[in-house]
């Protein structure tokens, strides 16, 4: 049996995979979900309504756009369904067997402290059986404000369910480590501050996230692009692709804020070169401003 986990930057994306997780025959009991719940929205939605008999709510003041409908259809996919705290996160939408390890979900109801393992949902991940070198990632992928679910499958069913949890996008999160890295990142820590909701919403708009745009490709989608661009503008240099992708990643965040919706290039630069400055204080902006520039407006006209 292997335990694989996907990470996914919403929770439509993960209610996806586990639906299609439904289908490709694995039972409930062998998946599990764990979605950060900064906003409350889920705890709220939970409070609410009484999945086994009534419909989800369908509140967008409450629950957002369609969230009530993802709730319903994750409380008739997965066994049990509830919101727990944990220790470094904060407030999670969580159901299965991981949700059990957490901290007794069942019959505890919403607002429940979880977390009883040493590390919180870094020991339960590893309690699992995920790898220990990539359960700090997941981890931490759900502290800024992921939705992460596993599955214990039998290894003939491994690549088809890895390949399911790819095709709905799941997070590579190696590299989205990278990044993390590459921002002062020194790993996961179950005693850190949980994010607010103001930094989830930043942590959104880095990776193409913001609600208040709409969804545009992610940078999986336009990778070819960007290195096709390296190989164009940068090749000559003494720096790798990888050292440039933190700023094709930081020129499709832009393009997401909504502050800089309706801006050209030249009113976006002073404030995207402070912003840079400030994260990547060694990476000097002159280095890096055509990246940053070709990715936002690649971004920028894919969405016209």
């Amino acid at each position: 049996m292997k335990t694989i986990a996907g990470l996914f930057d919403n929770l439509d994306a993960a209610h996806a995979a586990v639906r299609d997780l439904r289908d490709l025959g694995l039972p409930s009991s062998d998946v599990s979900l764990v979605a950060h719940d900064v906003t409350g929205a889920y705890s709220q939605s939970l409070d609410r309504a009484d999945w086994s008999t009534t419909p989800a709510p369908q509140d967008a003041t409450a629950t957002g756009a369609g969230m009530g409908a993802v709730l319903g259809g994750l409380a008739g996919l997965m066994v049990g369904l509830g919101v727990l705290v944990l220790p470094g996160i904060g407030p999670v939408l969580a159901a299965g067997p991981l949700a059990t390890v957490l901290g007794g979900i069942f019959g505890v109801g919403v607002g429940a402290v979880g977390g009883g393992l040493a590390g919180g949902l870094l020991g339960a991940l590893v309690d699992l059986g995920v790898p220990p070198d990539q359960a700090p990632f997941y981890a931490e992928g759900v502290r800024r404000g992921g939705a992460l679910v596993t599955v214990h499958a039998a290894d003939e069913l491994e690549e088809p369910v890895r390949g399911l949890l790819n095709r709905h996008h799941a997070v590579d999160v190696e590299r989205r480590a990278a990044d993390w890295r590459a921002n002062g990142w020194t790993g996961y820590s179950p005693t850190a501050q949980p994010y607010t909701g103001e930094q989830v919403a930043a942590e959104r708009r880095i990776y193409g996230l913001a609600d208040s745009v709409g969804m545009i490709s992610s940078y999986d989608d336009d990778e070819t692009y960007f290195r096709r661009h390296y190989d164009e503008a940068y090749a000559a240099t003494s720096l790798d692709y990888d050292a440039y992708r933190p700023a094709y990643v930081y020129g499709q965040s832009l393009r997401a804020d909504p502050r800089f919706k309706d801006y050209d290039w030249e009113r976006v630069e002073p404030d995207a070169r402070r912003d840079w400055e400030s994260r990547y204080p060694n990476n000097t902006w002159a280095d890096f401003k055509l990246a940053v520039r070709t990715a936002w407006e690649n971004v920028k006209a894919t969405i016209r």
